[in-house]
């Protein structure tokens, strides 16, 4: 089953998975047989020297130079060209599989640059305020229903505060089909929640994804259309207003095996004590710092950047939290382990077990 690993990677970093521990374990293995040279795939092994990538491969490698291009089989409705290129064991038939779906990839970064075009004329010609509109929506032509996520992804880019964002196109049968997206600074939103009640509503047909990202379709009907669209304000505003940081405790215990120097704590603290013997994983504590601000990831909302202020010193430092959890603007303990970081091996960061309010 190992031999299978690199294509579980191309999954879950095309999918945008959470990245869990499992997750980045099955990600680190898959890449690790890639840099091998011994995947059983031929296509795959030719479409990396293709790339250029000759030396070792990274998540960031696959997510920006391989993933693109396998996926734009999918928007450009020819899914089985990726297929077939991951199969096939003629070089020189990969070869010509590979120049076709370079050419399809073309075609979709057009696609994609015509669609962004779009959106910010409807951005000029319908300014809003996000804090009274939370949904960005817009219906397509045809010609747009392979980058119906990539619109939606977009929209979110170009609004900051923006919760959610969606876009369709409407099928021959008489479907909108599109993509929803969500905002991943608000972690109280979830796609898959939202999409399955709309879906034992009957506003929709059916749906798939994860928490940030997921596809749709609905019956092709106004009305449909507007309800849909009236049912996520409503779920957003209703979000919003039960959200607190209740997952911070608020005790007195403190129980850890080293704390931090703040003063200290940096890229050399993290090389200094990823392997320090203790029977089990140290628990580190960063003690009476104030967090002025957090924000995660676009690509995985475990990741989190925190904005620390002790001793007038201002830290921005990227920081694992497995509580899909933001900080802001107050004062805490931080405890947990020292990891691996599963995008450069070489380095380290801190994955957070415990958030206590001073």
């Amino acid at each position: 089953m190992m031999r299978y690993l690199p294509f579980v990677a191309l999954g879950i970093l095309a999918d945008m998975m959470e990245l869990t521990e499992e997750n980045i374990a099955l990600v680190r293995y898959g890449i690790d047989i890639i840099n091998t040279g011994k995947t059983i795939s031929t296509g795959l092994n030719q479409l990396i020297e293709y790339c250029g990538l000759t030396n070792n491969v990274y998540p960031n490698d696959l997510k920006f130079d391989i993933i693109p291009k396998l996926n734009a089989c999918g928007r450009m409705n020819n899914i089985q060209l990726a297929y077939k290129l991951l199969i096939t064991k003629n070089e020189t038939e990969c070869d010509d599989i590979i120049n076709e779906i370079v050419d399809l990839n073309d075609m979709r970064k057009d696609l994609t640059k015509s669609a962004k075009k779009l959106i910010k004329e409807k951005i000029e010609s319908c300014p809003v305020n996000w804090l009274d509109q939370h949904t960005f929506s817009m219906v397509l032509d045809k010609e747009y229903s392979g980058v119906c996520g990539v619109v939606a992804t977009q929209a979110i880019q170009e609004y900051e505060l923006l919760p959610i964002a969606f876009a369709v196109t409407e099928t021959e049968d008489k479907l909108l089909v599109g993509s929803i997206r969500i905002n991943d600074r608000y972690i109280c939103l979830d796609a898959q929640e939202i999409l399955n009640r709309e879906l034992e509503k009957g506003i929709i047909s059916f749906f798939g994804g994860h928490k940030y990202a997921a596809g749709f379709a609905m019956p092709s009907d106004n009305k449909n259309l507007e309800t849909f669209i009236s049912d996520l304000d409503s779920y957003i505003i209703n979000q919003f207003s039960n959200y607190d940081d209740s997952y911070i405790q608020q005790s007195d215990e403190l129980i850890y095996d080293a704390e931090i120097n703040y003063d200290n704590f940096n890229e050399e603290f993290y090389k200094s004590y990823a392997f320090i013997p203790f029977d089990d994983d140290p628990i580190f504590c960063l003690k009476d710092i104030y967090c002025l601000s957090s924000h995660c990831s676009k690509n995985n909302p475990l990741n989190i950047e925190y904005k620390f202020v002790k001793n007038n010193q201002i830290k921005d430092i990227w920081i694992w939290n497995e509580k899909d959890k933001k900080i802001n603007k107050t004062k805490v303990n931080l405890f947990g382990n020292i990891v691996p970081d599963f995008r450069n091996r070489n380095k380290y960061t801190m994955k957070i077990k415990n958030v206590i309010k001073c």
